[in-house]
This record gives C-alpha cells, structure tokens and sequence, in this order.
C-alpha cells in the first residue's frame, strides 16, 4: 500500500468524481482508477459502491476512508513541522506579514535590506493575520506586522509605529465607478466587496470601519480566513466585485475613498523569548532591532 493511493483515494472522496479527482491532484483519471483498484486489491474488497448511480462509498469503503483521512492529515502535520524546522535555524530572524496590506514591503526587503544583511539569516513568510498572531504567540516569528486595532497591550511585547495605510477601492475601467477619480463610501452600498463575509482579522477591521461609516456593502461568501489579495485582484479583474489594495494594480482603476479607508498598521514582537543560542543572541538581537529601525524608517 503506497500513501499516494491513500491520499487519491480521499480526494476521490472529496470530490466525488474521478475526473475531478484527476484535475485536482493533477493526474490522468485511470491514474486514480488505478490507484483505487490496487487499494481495493490489497484491503480485499470494493472501497467505491458501483452498483449505485451516485457516488458511495461501501462499508469497507467507509471504514477506511476514517483511517485514510487521519493517515494524510498525519503526514500533513509531519511535512509542516519539518517545513518549520527546516526555515527556521536558531540564528535567524522570521518575519511575517499579509501580502493584503504590505504588498510593497516585500520589495523593499528583498531589494534595499536583505542583499546587504545576508548574515542576518533573514526569512519572509506571507501569512494570514490570525495565525501571525499566533506564530508570534508561540514563537515561530520574530517579527510581525499587524493592525493596529487587533493587539492588546501587554508588557512582554513590543510594538511600534510602521504606517497608516490607505486602501483604494479597485474596479476595472469597464465598471461604470471607474469614472470617478474620487468615490464616497456611499457609493459602495449594495456593491459587492472582495472582503470576506465571515473571515479573519483584516476582513473583521474593513467591516467595522464601513459600520462605523453606517455603510453596509455586500461582502463576498469567501470561505478562507482572509481572502487572498492576488483573488481578491482576479475577481476585480472580472468585474465581480471591488477589491480594496494599498497601490496601484495593472489592469484596475484604483479610487481613493472618501472619507479615506485607512488603517494604522504596527510592528509587534516578543520583548522576552527563547534564547536559542547563547554564542549568536546577541548577534540575534541586533539583528532583529535593526530590521526593526529599517521598517519603520520607510
């Protein structure tokens, strides 16, 4: 028994349709069948119920599919603490933030900081804000750059100013918004925005200050914590919705709102943490502090 039948055989499950099966994982559909039949042979009965004209599972099948779904989501859990392990060496700096609002940060890291501090050991990672709340909290980031509005004060981290943010209402230039060079929040009642309806912090700061607006839009039924920027770009694109960006977007015509959407965005990391290494802590630290005063210099 091979894990790669194990886990075609729970995404056949999933999606109840060998060629959808075979679109998903990438893979011809009799590559799928194929793997499902050796499972079949080597468990000693039928797994799919073919005798049905939709798409069941037999009784083996059931049991199984339980074994089959804690097996991948092992191996899963495996892959991503060994993914952890691997980046994160004890003398590096881990910083985290959302592509949503930083999206020129990256650049700027990448091209005027990281080429002249290769010492630093310097790994960026694009993360929702939940868990760089908690990557943070558990100490798998060293710095994060988050809304301001989402912390509460506590003495073991620190923080400090980075910038406002402004966001933009981005449409393509066929929406009839398009013609405005500035747009009212009014104007976005009963539109549909490419925020999350029931998503994560980001999605929960640009609600409450449309409420505090008394403006009241149609959020997209998006299932994710937050919804990625480059989708939320996609969507736009297509003119199924407005997407909400902090620059400029090839492609989309991007209107300041009025009053402006804006959000105070700061750097937050844990004052007190685990010293991996006394010969590189101190290294470490000024590392990190520097990394800090280049941020918030921008």
């Amino acid at each position: 028994m091979e894990l790669y039948q194990i886990l075609y055989f729970q995404i056949l499950c999933e999606t109840e349709s060998y060629t959808k099966a075979a679109a998903r994982l990438q893979v011809s559909q009799p590559t799928v069948s194929i793997a499902v039949k050796k499972l079949e042979d080597e468990v000693g009965g039928p797994l799919i119920d073919k005798t049905r004209k939709t798409f069941s599972l037999t009784p083996l099948g059931e049991a199984f599919l339980k074994h089959a779904s804690a097996i991948n989501s092992e191996i899963a859990s495996t892959c991503e603490e060994m993914r952890i392990l691997t980046n994160r060496r004890e003398d590096s700096i881990v910083i985290e933030f959302p592509e949503s609002m930083c999206s020129s940060l990256l650049n700027k890291l990448v091209q005027d900081y990281i080429p002249d501090h290769t010492d630093d050991k310097i790994i960026i990672r694009i993360r929702s804000l939940n868990d760089i709340l908690n990557d943070i909290n558990d100490q798998e980031a060293d710095i994060a750059v988050v809304c301001a509005d989402m912390l509460e004060p506590s003495s073991l981290m620190g923080i400090r100013p980075y910038k406002r943010m402004e966001f933009y209402a981005a449409v393509p230039f066929e929406n009839h918004l398009s013609t405005y060079d500035i747009l009212s929040c009014n104007a976005l009642k009963g539109q549909k925005i490419l925020i999350s309806e029931a998503g994560g912090m980001l999605s929960q700061s640009f609600r409450n200050i449309f409420d505090s607006y008394g403006v009241k839009p149609e959020y997209c039924k998006w299932t994710q914590d937050d919804l990625p920027v480059h989708d939320a770009y996609l969507l736009a694109r297509q003119n199924l919705g407005i997407a909400l960006v902090d620059q400029n977007v090839q492609g989309l015509k991007c209107i300041p709102l009025e009053p402006p959407l804006e959000l105070d965005v700061v750097l937050y990391w844990r004052k007190v943490s685990f010293s991996p290494s006394p010969y590189s802590d101190n290294a470490h630290v000024n590392a990190k502090k520097n990394l800090i005063d280049f941020i918030t210099s921008i």
